[in-house]
């Protein structure tokens, strides 16, 4: 995956963001979120011999039904792509695209609302779309694992056979991962029954299943910061340059691409600066913009981070280091940082 594509990708983010509120139309969103999306995977719009915009799909015969765009290869519809507006649920729409997808050679099938990204084909039964989308992008929330899988759809490493070879894998691989972030992030009954039937021997009635459920909780949480703490040791033993250390201990939160910092963005790191100029060189004090946050980082480190700072349209959160969960203060404004000086003045000095 190239650093060209990450960029991209990145950009694209940060004009999905900053712009979907004045985006009022199906139509708009196409022209605004999908084409750019086109573009980055390599392929011109412009060109019909790569992208045709309203694709007649011959159904039952009669020439009626339109797809919005499909992506053609050597002269064959490869990709279908059905839009809508970018504040619609995409789960209601699927049924149109089963129709579609099965009066064309297309191998893929996509639905989107030019945020989120539903990716389908026939792993069930042949011509027959699945019920479930083997992949999914969420352009206001990129992680690093989709954006590789992503990358394979790009006009110039597109293989039908080998996104077939892993989509399946990936179906379910992706089901397990969201299995499990739901159960770390709120326990359900089942997975608190099941792990009680491992360490307790009692009756699992429904007040011990609510008396464990936050002692499960917090294990998980443990398990996973151990399992990071293991990584970071074995890396310093064996002599890994502090660079890929970071890169490999980083929490899924810090999975993620880095981009160039708006200016609120910019702002809010010199209020924390001046800040922390009270305790600390101004000049070991840093900053890391990714898609999802700013970081602020103390000897320009990733594991050394003061805070996160989240600045999103839907909300604005100031988060701190906590050995077991990490602490989310909601902010209105980036003048809100001064509020909440003595946490940061604390955060930084672990690090002195």
């Amino acid at each position: 995956m190239s650093k060209e594509f990450e960029k991209e990708i990145a950009q694209l983010n940060k004009l999905i963001e900053q712009s979907k509120d004045f985006v009022k139309t199906e139509e708009s969103t196409k022209m605004s979120f999908v084409l750019p999306f086109f573009k980055a995977l390599g392929y011109n719009y412009s060109d019909p011999r790569e992208v045709v915009a309203e694709f007649t799909a011959d159904i039952n015969g009669k020439n009626m039904d339109k797809i919005d765009y499909v992506i053609m290869e050597n002269g064959q519809p490869v990709i279908l792509v059905e839009c809508k507006h970018w504040s619609e649920k995409l789960e209601s729409h699927v049924k149109q695209l089963f129709k579609y997808f099965v009066s064309t050679p297309a191998k893929f099938a996509i639905l989107t609302n030019g945020i989120e990204y539903l990716f389908y084909t026939d792993l069930e039964e042949r011509n027959k779309l699945d019920n479930k989308p083997f992949l999914k992008i969420d352009m206001l929330d990129l992680k690093a694992h989709a954006i590789k899988e992503l990358a394979k759809f790009k006009k110039d490493s597109f293989s039908v056979g080998e996104i077939l070879t892993t989509a399946e894998e990936l179906k379910y691989t992706n089901s397990i991962i969201n299995l499990f972030t739901d159960d770390y992030q709120d326990p359900t009954d089942d997975f608190v029954k099941y792990t009680l039937s491992k360490v307790y021997e009692g009756l699992k009635t429904q007040a011990v299943v609510e008396k464990f459920r936050p002692i499960i909780k917090n294990s998980f949480s443990l398990f996973v910061n151990e399992l990071i703490n293991d990584r970071l040791e074995n890396a310093i033993e064996k002599g890994q340059p502090e660079q890929e250390i970071a890169a490999t201990t980083d929490i899924a939160e810090e999975d993620d691409i880095v981009t160039v910092p708006t200016e609120e963005e910019l702002q809010a790191f010199y209020i924390v600066k001046g800040i922390l100029a009270e305790i600390a060189d101004v000049n070991l004090i840093h900053y890391k913009d990714t898609t999802s946050y700013l970081a602020i980082l103390f000897e320009n480190k990733a594991t050394k981070w003061i805070c996160r700072i989240v600045l999103k349209r839907s909300s604005k959160v100031i988060i701190f280091p906590n050995e077991i969960h990490d602490e989310k203060i909601s902010i209105n404004s980036i003048n809100d940082l001064y509020k909440h000086k003595e946490v940061l003045i604390k955060s930084c000095q672990r690090f002195l």
